[in-house]
C-alpha cells in the first residue's frame, strides 16, 4: 500500500501485479489495473510477495518470484520494469541463496551502520546452510541498489 498516493498493489500468483486507486474510489467504479503480468521472463508465475521501497517522492516496488527464486524491482507506481535480482549463495559466510520465497518485507529506514540505506528481509522456504526447512535473508539495501545498478546498465 502506498499510503501517500493512495494506491493498493496486490499480487495474483499466476496473473500479475495489480494496483488499485483507492483516491480515485467511488461507488466502486475504479477497477483494478494489470501492471506487469507473468510473462516467466520478468515474473514467474507464482508471485509471493510486494513491498515498496520508499524513499521520498521516489522508489521501487519489489516482487518476488517463487516460480524463478528472483526479484523483480519495478518503479514506484509499478509501471516500469527496473531490473531482477536474486540472493545468491554466499560460500564464505555460510549462507545459502533464498529459493521457494513466499513473501518479503523492505523498508528504507537507516538501522544503523550494518544497513544505512535499510533492509529487505525475504522468507527463504529452502535453507541448505544449515539445513533446514526456512528462515530469512537479510539484505542490505545497498546491495539491493548496487544489483539493479548494474542491471540496468546491462539491459
Amino acid at each position: 500500500m502506498d499510503d501517500k498516493r493512495q494506491t493498493l498493489f496486490f499480487a495474483e500468483e499466476d496473473r500479475g501485479i495489480w494496483s488499485l486507486s483507492l483516491e480515485k474510489q467511488s461507488g466502486n467504479t475504479t477497477q483494478p489495473q494489470l501492471l506487469a503480468a507473468v510473462d516467466n521472463k520478468i515474473l514467474a508465475a507464482d508471485i509471493e510477495g510486494l513491498s515498496l521501497y520508499l524513499t521520498g517522492d521516489s522508489g521501487y516496488l519489489i516482487a518476488s518470484n517463487q516460480g524463478n527464486d528472483s526479484n523483480a524491482a519495478f518503479s514506484r507506481d509499478g509501471k516500469d520494469f527496473i531490473g531482477q535480482f536474486r540472493v545468491a549463495l554466499n560460500m564464505q559466510a555460510g549462507i545459502d541463496g533464498s529459493s521457494e520465497t513466499d513473501g518479503l518485507e523492505v523498508t528504507s529506514a537507516y538501522l544503523g551502520p550494518d544497513y544505512p540505506e535499510g533492509l529487505l528481509v525475504i522468507q527463504d522456504g529452502r535453507n541448505r546452510l544449515p539445513s533446514a526447512t526456512q528462515n530469512f535473508k537479510l539484505v542490505g539495501w545497498d546491495s539491493v541498489r548496487k544489483s539493479l545498478d548494474h542491471n540496468a546498465i546491462a539491459k
